[in-house]
């Protein structure tokens, strides 16, 4: 009896112990879940990038990415591929672009958009960086041979300012030419309008020779 209760006491500590084992791994998933992302503290804007993805880039004041966000589920499955370490946020969006494709999220046509949600930087600061990002997803894409629509926005401000990718183009173009897109020209005389303003000249003239032609000649007398 006392060898069958031991044995019972042995087999129920193996059970626990097993049970343990078993438990840790899951404990150790559940706290990697529940950690959250930390803001750094030093950022000065954040950039929000859509694909299908959707990333958020914290940026120093020289557009360093200091940390990146994973938004959604998309971006939460490569967000361990996106190195960012000491890169700008063109290079940063070069990558994000190049492992979406590779993984499958970039489809034909695909929107794009990058978007200032946070800065303390000025009006000037974002509309070069604005530029300056649909420029390197139009030159990622171009090198990939994938077909994207790239859109810009600040919505930092009350107005929201949006910008497609072939008004950035026109924009551009505008301004390395130094004139508007638009130029007013003046619109030249017709030729009939020459023509009967030139005759009506000529009769005037003619006019007047002849009228004064008469009041030159003298008077004859009787």
């Amino acid at each position: 009896m006392k060898k069958f209760m031991a044995l019972l006491l042995a087999v129920a500590m193996l059970f626990s112990l097993a049970a343990c084992k078993k438990n840790e791994p899951i404990a150790d998933l559940q706290e990697d879940s529940v950690q959250t992302f930390v803001k750094p503290d030093n950022y000065a804007s954040v950039l929000l990038v859509t694909i299908n993805p959707q990333f958020r880039l914290y940026l120093d004041q020289d557009s360093k990415v200091l940390a990146v966000e994973a938004v959604n589920d998309d971006a939460d499955l490569i967000k361990n591929d996106i190195l960012f370490e000491d890169k700008s946020a063109e290079d940063v969006v070069k990558i994000i672009l190049t492992v979406a494709n590779d993984k499958g999220f970039v489809k034909e046509e695909a929107a794009v958009t990058i978007e200032i949600t946070e800065t303390v930087m000025d009006d000037g600061y974002k509309n070069n960086m604005l530029t300056a990002m649909v420029a390197a997803v139009n030159e990622k894409a171009t090198e990939l041979e994938i077909a994207v629509n790239v859109s810009s926005a600040d919505s930092t401000g009350s107005d929201m300012q949006e910008e497609s990718e072939s008004s950035s183009s026109q924009s551009s173009s505008s301004s390395s030419s130094g004139r508007p897109s638009n130029s007013w020209k003046p619109s030249k005389p017709s030729s009939s309008s020459s023509l009967s303003s030139s005759s009506q000249s000529s009769s005037n003239s003619s006019m007047s020779n002849s009228s004064s032609s008469v009041s030159s000649k003298p008077e004859q007398s009787d």
